[in-house]
């Protein structure tokens, strides 16, 4: 899938919209 659209917010919180309707969250996780 490609990319369509791309966000981030203020927690370091990665949003990518792509078709067909595919909706990714990536986050950081906190290192143990």
């Amino acid at each position: 899938p490609q990319a369509e659209g791309i966000a981030s917010d203020d927690r370091d919180t990665l949003w990518i919209v792509s078709e067909p309707n595919l909706f990714y969250r990536f986050t950081r996780m906190a290192a143990s």
